[in-house]
């Protein structure tokens, strides 16, 4: 399972949810407040791919975990995969494929992004910009996702006595309290 290149795109992993001991609900988020945010969740299974941990059996690879774990050509995945001239998670797929990896498969579960958007296009409802949880208690039939709302708050406004603290504003004007969604 790749991401389209994080420096590019902003796209990071909040949240991974167990489902079963191969598959697994993992959200993808740009950290953007809705209605402008891009959020997915995908179910994410690895049954069929290969183990880069340190029981890894890769011609040519050798795992060392002060190192960086698995090293292809002696070094980890993730300098050996590059991130200049990556141009997206197609071609690191190809790279890790030549190497003998095969990556964990994953097909879009819920594209939050387009449910928020149908519930409040202002992003009204569920206007944070990170998912925190996501729990399913039937095999992924039935997730309840939560955003993370840290408490309404954003910091300290003064660093001197008297503390105060400031409030953590939505884009449209309200503090955040934190929401659940089941779907």
């Amino acid at each position: 399972m790749a991401l389209a290149n994080p420096h590019q795109t902003k796209v990071a992993v909040s949240e991974i949810t167990a489902v079963s001991n191969t598959t697994f609900l993992v959200d993808e988020l740009d950290g953007e407040p809705q209605p402008k945010g891009n959020k997915k969740i995908y179910l994410a299974d690895i049954s069929a791919a290969t183990d880069v941990g340190p029981r890894a059996k890769v011609s040519g690879t050798t795992y060392q975990a002060d190192a960086g774990g698995l090293l292809i050509n002696g070094a980890p995945i993730e300098t050996f995969i590059g991130v200049s001239g990556v141009s997206g998670a197609d071609e690191a797929t190809g790279k890790l494929s030549a190497a003998g990896i095969k990556v964990a498969g994953k097909k879009l579960k819920l594209d939050l992004t387009d449910l928020l958007r149908s519930l409040s296009a202002n992003g009204n409802f569920f206007g944070d910009a990170k998912i925190e949880g996501v729990v399913t208690p039937d095999g992924a039939k039935t997730l309840f996702v939560a955003n993370d709302s840290d408490f309404g708050l954003s910091g300290v406004a003064s660093n001197t006595p008297p503390f105060s603290l400031k409030p953590k504003i939505l884009p449209n004007g309200a503090q955040d309290s934190g929401e659940i969604l089941k779907g």
